[in-house]
């Protein structure tokens, strides 16, 4: 997605949230986290903690030289060798075009550099809160294993194979409500069943032919339930995608002893160590064993794939936030 179509929908994403605000912090009482840090302990039987962290900078200043975010994570080790890095090349894999050129193979260097150092990369794909059919979404996660599989491992680029993927703009409600503003958008064409089946059948479809995990993110909780109590529907969901402001009014559900799913946060915006602190401290608290804070604002965070070579730079210099290894 363009930028402003990014931001678009997060602020889409902010009004369902708001919305849900009162009755989430009914059951979160993230004011009761914030002045009792002990009180948020990790819930006995939750998953280990990881971090999800996206990568949506390009990854080099000049040929097989990382830079920002991408040089940070080659030289940090993520913790337990447990940590998730989300590559987006052109909103998704690329078109035919991007496959023809150095942003490709600039991207199997950086790609191989991160797992060199122990991060799982995700390959982003985009469903475009139901715009997209099934079969383009699929099309998306089959130029994953194409272009970013086993005949790319080699020295210089892949250190072993994209088998996960994130699907970002995610609709998980219970229904297609044919308009944005429920967080859905009309029925995705050729396809007759609800949000979780369309889901149930992209998980399916990771699974089978790539061997990974299926993230779906829809940034705030999910209206169906299913999507946190299912595992056919996804791997993880991200309940929480937007700033520290709008976390500390509406941080996400509370740990749900019936969620068998992982959970994943993420939130920017996040100025200093103990705000990071408590982001964590809460959400850990609230079950999100998937986590990212970042002192990155949305601007910086979600800043557009340039082309150095082609003389149009990131317009961004994303980069980890000064207490990562404090989020380590």
């Amino acid at each position: 997605m363009k930028l402003s179509d990014r931001q678009c929908a997060l602020r889409r994403a902010r009004q369902i949230a708001s919305s849900m605000a009162a009755s989430v912090i009914g059951l979160v009482g993230l004011s009761a986290v914030q002045s009792n840090p002990a009180a948020a302990a990790i819930p006995t039987g939750s998953k280990p903690a990881a971090l999800i962290v996206p990568a949506y900078q390009y990854p080099l200043s000049a040929p097989d030289t990382l830079q920002g975010i991408w040089a940070d994570l080659a030289a940090t080790s993520p913790p337990s060798g447990k940590g998730y890095v989300i590559a987006n090349p052109s909103t998704g894999p690329g078109a035919a075009s991007f496959f023809s050129g150095s942003d490709y193979t600039n991207y199997l260097y950086a790609i191989g550099q991160v797992q060199a150092a122990g991060w799982t990369v995700l390959g982003y794909t985009p469903t475009g809160y139901g715009t997209r059919t099934l079969s383009a979404v699929e099309g998306g996660v089959g130029l994953w294993k194409s272009k970013y599989g086993p005949s790319q491992v080699r020295p210089g680029e892949l250190k072993t194979p994209v088998t996960g993927i994130f699907f970002d703009t995610a609709c998980a409600g219970p229904k297609w409500t044919g308009s944005t503003g429920g967080g859905c958008a009309n029925k995705p064409s050729g396809f007759s069943g609800s949000p979780a089946t369309f889901f149930s059948d992209l998980t399916g479809y990771v699974h089978a032919h790539l061997g990974g995990i299926a993230v779906v993110n829809p940034g705030v909780e999910p209206l169906d339930a299913t999507f946190l109590t299912n595992p056919a529907v996804d791997d993880a969901v991200i309940v929480f995608e937007s700033n520290y402001s709008a976390y500390t009014v509406s941080p996400g559900p509370s740990n749900d002893a019936g969620a068998v799913n992982q959970i994943g946060t993420i939130v920017w915006d996040v100025s200093t160590p103990a705000e990071e602190q408590q982001v964590l401290q809460t959400a850990h608290a609230n079950g999100s064993n998937l986590v990212y804070v970042t002192t990155e604002d949305d601007d910086n965070f979600y800043c557009p794939p340039g082309d150095v070579y082609a003389g149009t730079p990131p317009v961004c210099t994303l980069s980890v936030p000064n207490y990562f290894q404090s989020e380590l």
